[in-house]
C-alpha cells in the first residue's frame, strides 16, 4: 500500500455496494463471495503506471467494505480485484477508458446547485412527449449546433423544441453501457453473420453501468455536470426529462430502485420508462418516495393505484391500430375509434404512431418492407411486420403525385396521433421528414442513416409549420385532452352527451368490416366551452359521406382543418352552415368542424 494511503479496518454494520463519501475518507463496497480473494485497486491520474492495492478485510455475507482515510477522489480512479481478475464497479458514478480500451471507474462527489430549479410536473393529459437519442438527435452537420451529439447540443435545441410545443422529451438510454457486441455464431439461415467491422449496439437497452451518465455523449470531460446542467436548462423552460432504463432479469430488485433512487434525486429527473421489469412501476407507484415522478411501463389494464395517476401505460397496442387504419385495413375501425377515446382513470396512456424500433413517419408512408442490409444481418433482423404503406412506390421517388399522397397520409398520421386522448409521443424529426431510408433497426449504425436529418427541415417547412400548429391546436382544445375519460353519456343534460359517433346518418355509426370513415362529435360544455368540435375521419380510398349533426340555435359549422388541402389548417376558417346535412370526405382525408356562435 501507498504511504500516503491508509484505510480504516472497522467494518461494523451493513454497507451497500457502492463508493460513499465519508466524514474522513472515501468507503468502498462491493459484493463477493466468501471464499473469494478481493482487493480494491486505485489508480493515480497523475501517474499512469501508479495502482495501489488494497486487501478488503474479510466480512460476514457477500458485502466487503473498506474505507480509505483523506483520500482526495478527484485524483484518483479504481476497479476491483476478485480473485485474479480485475472488474469494474456496477455502481461507477463515472467510467473512463484509456485508449487500449481498458474501463476504469471514477468517483464524483462534487457538490451541485440547483438554485430555484423545480421540477415542471406537467400532468400526462398535459404532455407533448418528444423520443430522441442524445447522440443521433444533433450528430448531423445540419443540426445547427456547436456540440454536435451530446448533452450540450440538445440543450442548445430546447428553443426549437418549445416552438414546436414539446414539454416532455424521453431519452434513449444515456447511463453508461459498452457499445462492442460480440460476433453472432449464425443467424437463422444457419449461415455465419456477416457483420461490418466495428460492429455496435449504441442504442443501450443492455445491462450498463447504471449510476453513470455516458461519457460518449458529453461535449466535456465532465458528463455528470453537463448533464445537470442539461436538465436544469430544461426545467427553467417547464420541460421535462423523462429517462428510459432498460434492466434485464439478472439485474436485482434492490438495484433497479437504487438506480432510480439516485437519478430521481441526484440528477432531479422527471420521470422513467421502465423496459425489461414490466412490474416495478407498479410497485414503486405505491412507494411514497416515487410519487411524484413519472412511471412508465408497458402494461397495466385496470391495476388501482394508491398514490395518484403517476403510472403510464406504453406499448404498440396505438401504433398498430393506427398504421392499420391509417393504411386503409378493412375490420379496423372500432379499434381507431377505441384508440381515440381510450383514457383509463387507473393509469395514463401514451400513444405513438413510431418509436425508435421500427419505421420513421416518412418511412412508413414510403416503404412496404424493411430495409436493413446495412445492419449486416442479412435483413434477418428488425420487425417483418410493419403496417406500412409505400403509396405506390418503393423508397424515395419524385413523382408528384406519390409525394403528394405521402404528404397527407403523414397529415392524417399526426392528428390521428395529436387527436386522440392519452399523451401523444412524436418520433424525433418525424415533423420535418427525417428518413432512415428503410431501416426499422438501425440501433448498430452510428452514422447518417440513424442520426437525424437536419437537412430535411427546410424543405419540409410546411409540414413543420402543420404539426406545431396541430400541437397548438390540441393544447388549446381542452376537448382533445381530458383528464377523465368520455361516458357517450348527456351527464349535464344540455342535450348533447360528451362524446358521440356519428355515420352517413347522424347518431348512427357503421362499424361494419368494410367501412373506414366516422365522425366524432365533441360537446363543449364538458370543459366549461361553448363550442362544438366534430372531427370526420375517411381513411377509406374513396370520398364517403358524413353526417352533419345538428347544432344548438345561432350555431354554425366552420371548416378548421382538411388535410387534403395544400394549406391544411384554415387561417379564416371556412363557414359550412347549418342547412348542409351532410360533407363529402374526399379519400385518405380528415377534416376538423367547429361549432360556433354565429
Amino acid at each position: 500500500m501507498s504511504n500516503s494511503l491508509k484505510t480504516d479496518e472497522k467494518t461494523e454494520g451493513f454497507y451497500e455496494p457502492g463508493v460513499r463519501r465519508e466524514t474522513d475518507g472515501i468507503r468502498f463496497s462491493v459484493a463477493a463471495g466468501s471464499e473469494q480473494q478481493v482487493s480494491l485497486l486505485l489508480y493515480e491520474k497523475a501517474k499512469q503506471d501508479s495502482v495501489t492495492e488494497i486487501p478488503f478485510p474479510q466480512q460476514q455475507g457477500s458485502v466487503r467494505s473498506v474505507k480509505v482515510l483523506n483520500l482526495d477522489w478527484t485524483q484518483y480512479r479504481y476497479n476491483y480485484k476478485i480473485d485474479d481478475k480485475i472488474v469494474p464497479d456496477e455502481y461507477a458514478r463515472g467510467i473512463w477508458q484509456d485508449c487500449t480500451g481498458n474501463i476504469l471507474c471514477e468517483m464524483n462527489f462534487a457538490p451541485y446547485s440547483w438554485k430555484k430549479s423545480r421540477r415542471p410536473h406537467i400532468p400526462y393529459e398535459e404532455g407533448i412527449m418528444y423520443h430522441l437519442h442524445v447522440r443521433n438527435y444533433t450528430m448531423n452537420e445540419k443540426s445547427g449546433v456547436a456540440h454536435r451529439g451530446t448533452f450540450l447540443g440538445l440543450q442548445e435545441k430546447i428553443p426549437y423544441l418549445k416552438k414546436l410545443g414539446v414539454n416532455q422529451i424521453i431519452l434513449m438510454p444515456v447511463y453508461e453501457f459498452l457499445e462492442e457486441e460480440k460476433e453472432p455464431e449464425k443467424m437463422q439461415t444457419g449461415k455465419p453473420a456477416k457483420r461490418r467491422p466495428q460492429q455496435k449496439n449504441y442504442w443501450g437497452y443492455k445491462k450498463g453501468f447504471y449510476f453513470a451518465p455516458k461519457r460518449r455523449f458529453a461535449a466535456t470531460d465532465d458528463p455528470v455536470l453537463e448533464l445537470k446542467n442539461m436538465v436544469k436548462a430544461f426545467h427553467k423552460q417547464q420541460m421535462e426529462i423523462i429517462m428510459e432504463m432498460y434492466f434485464p432479469q439478472e439485474v436485482p430488485l434492490r438495484e433497479q430502485i437504487e438506480v432510480l433512487r439516485y437519478w430521481m434525486e441526484e440528477y432531479q429527473v422527471d420521470g422513467f420508462r421502465i423496459m425489461g421489469d414490466t412490474d416495478l412501476a407498479h410497485h414503486l407507484s405505491m412507494d411514497p418516495l416515487f410519487s411524484e415522478v413519472k412511471l412508465i411501463s408497458y402494461y397495466y389494464g385496470d391495476l388501482s393505484v394508491q398514490n395518484g395517476r403517476n403510472l403510464a401505460e406504453m406499448n404498440d397496442g396505438f401504433l398498430n391500430d393506427m398504421r392499420r387504419i391509417l393504411k386503409g385495413d378493412e375490420g379496423t375501425l372500432e379499434q381507431m375509434a377505441f384508440r381515440t377515446r381510450r383514457n383509463p382513470s387507473t393509469c395514463a396512456v401514451i400513444n405513438y404512431i413510431t418509436g425508435h424500433d421500427g419505421f420513421t413517419l416518412q418511412d412508413l408512408v414510403s416503404y412496404d418492407q424493411k430495409h436493413n442490409e446495412e445492419n449486416g444481418e442479412m435483413n434477418l433482423d428488425g420487425c417483418n411486420y410493419n403496417y406500412s404503406w409505400n403509396c405506390g412506390i418503393e423508397g424515395e421517388t419524385r413523382k408528384r403525385d406519390i409525394m403528394t399522397l405521402r404528404t397527407r397520409m403523414k397529415k392524417n398520421a399526426m392528428l390521428l396521433l395529436l387527436f386522440s386522448q392519452g399523451t401523444p409521443m412524436l418520433l424525433a424529426g418525424d415533423e420535418f421528414g427525417n428518413t432512415q431510408k428503410g431501416n426499422n433497426n438501425p440501433y448498430c449504425l452510428d452514422n447518417p442513416v440513424s442520426w437525424v436529418d437536419w437537412d430535411g427541415y427546410k424543405r419540409n417547412l410546411k409540414f413543420v409549420h402543420y404539426v406545431k400548429a396541430l400541437i397548438a391546436i390540441r393544447k388549446s382544445e381542452m376537448l382533445l385532452h381530458r383528464k377523465e375519460e368520455y361516458s357517450f353519456m348527456d351527464q349535464k343534460a344540455c342535450g348533447y352527451p360528451d362524446l358521440s359517433y356519428h355515420g352517413n346518418k347522424a347518431w348512427y355509426a357503421d362499424f361494419g368490416y368494410a367501412q373506414r370513415s366516422l365522425g366524432m362529435l365533441y360537446c363543449g360544455s364538458y370543459v366549461q366551452e361553448k363550442h362544438f368540435l366534430y372531427v370526420m375521419y375517411n381513411l377509406h380510398p374513396q370520398a364517403q359521406e358524413l353526417a352533419l349533426p345538428k347544432l344548438p340555435e345561432k350555431m354554425n359549422w366552420y371548416k378548421q382543418i382538411d388535410t387534403n388541402l395544400k394549406d391544411s389548417i384554415q387561417d379564416k376558417k371556412e363557414q359550412i352552415g347549418q342547412k348542409e346535412k351532410t360533407v363529402v370526405v374526399p379519400g385518405r382525408t380528415i377534416v376538423v368542424l367547429t361549432g360556433e356562435e354565429e
